[in-house]
């Protein structure tokens, strides 16, 4: 069995030998094809903005990469329009390829490694245990499908985290961004987004609105990407603050620097609150966090103790009533979990 599962980490190391071969290639190409996004994403853009002054009705377009999109939009590091969603197709699809080969090769080896045939029954040699080829690569496509699910499932992970930590992050920046008031919006962005620290979740969304509220060509553009900004974070001073953009940009910026004021002061002003409500609920948080697990385990070492190991494991695990009573008791664990994280630290919004 050892040398079994020595060639199955041989595989991954292959597997992972390759990646790092071709992802210098997905490097180098980032950039050509940012480009030919920002330049098909201008001109669609246009075609759209020109559709709807004639009172034409907008083309759907498609709902994965927009939803895509949303989601790199604060999820990943180094976001382009575009690019980052091709980029995504790449390494998921590289993902899925490399574990259906590795898994349709370690089938295959499988019955080389173990019996599956009677030891009390002398083998002649007459009969070969093997694994039908068609079973084989049905097996490998399911496990590459439910291993291309796992970049998305992070991706999710990753933006749900962000988003929350974004409407914090978003009083550092409105305090640098009222520092460069006295400039045009897209310089104060871009000045914004240089200062805030690699901490901050804003700092690529930050210089990517900056872009465009630089190169925009119709109002269509510019309340695209605003709107892309504040629904991100989607909070009220998300809303507020964008609303501000758009009047220093289609106005003047003299009244900006007492509007950011009266927004930070606002945005100051909840944290206190939330950090005030938060340390009267931590023992009911923390009890919601923990709690379970412990009564959990409590109860699962004391059955073992009254009934005894093999039998609590076959009742607990050869048994419907035994998997149906874990599953559901697994899947509420989860659930008291997730509410406990998201009441530990609720978004900075006067919801």
């Amino acid at each position: 069995m050892i040398p079994f599962l020595i060639e199955i980490l041989f595989h991954i190391i292959i597997a992972y030998g390759l990646w790092m071969l071709i992802e210098p290639f997905f490097n180098s190409s980032y950039q050509t094809l940012s480009k030919r996004f920002d330049y098909r994403r201008s001109i669609k853009n246009r075609v759209i903005s020109k559709q709807q002054s004639k009172g034409k009705k907008k083309k759907s377009t498609s709902l994965i990469i927009s939803h895509l999109e949303d989601l790199l939009y604060l999820g990943s590091k180094n976001y382009q329009p575009g690019a980052s969603v091709v980029l995504f197709f790449m390494g998921t699809g590289f993902l899925m390829i490399a574990v259906f080969f590795i898994v349709l090769l370690t089938l295959r080896e499988l019955p080389l490694h173990l019996n599956f045939s009677n030891s009390f029954i002398i083998d002649d040699g007459s009969t070969k245990d093997t694994r039908p080829l068609q079973a084989i690569w049905r097996v490998s496509l399911l496990l590459a499908i439910i291993a291309g699910t796992f970049p998305y499932l992070r991706l999710r992970y990753r933006f749900a985290h962000k988003k929350n930590k974004a409407s914090y992050d978003l009083l550092e920046v409105i305090k640098i961004y009222a520092k460069f008031g006295y400039l045009n919006v897209s310089g104060a962005l871009s000045q914004t987004a240089t200062l805030l620290t690699p901490k901050n979740v804003l700092q690529r969304p930050v210089f990517v609105l900056s872009e465009v509220f630089a190169s925009y060509t119709d109002e269509y553009e510019l309340n695209t990407g605003i709107q892309r900004f504040a629904s991100t974070i989607d909070t009220t001073f998300s809303n507020i603050f964008v609303s501000n953009l758009m009047f220093a940009e289609r106005e003047s910026n003299h009244q900006l620097a007492g509007a950011l004021l009266e927004l930070t002061q606002s945005m100051e002003q909840q944290r206190e609150t939330i950090i005030a409500v938060k340390s009267k609920n931590r023992d009911a948080i923390q009890l919601g966090l923990f709690g379970n697990v412990l009564v959990i385990a409590m109860s699962i070492g004391t059955f073992i103790n009254l009934l005894t190991p093999p039998i609590y494991f076959k009742l607990q695990f050869q048994t419907s009533i035994g998997l149906t009573f874990l599953a559901v008791i697994t899947s509420s664990l989860f659930v008291s979990i997730a509410i406990s994280i998201i009441l530990a630290k609720p978004r900075l919004d006067y919801h």
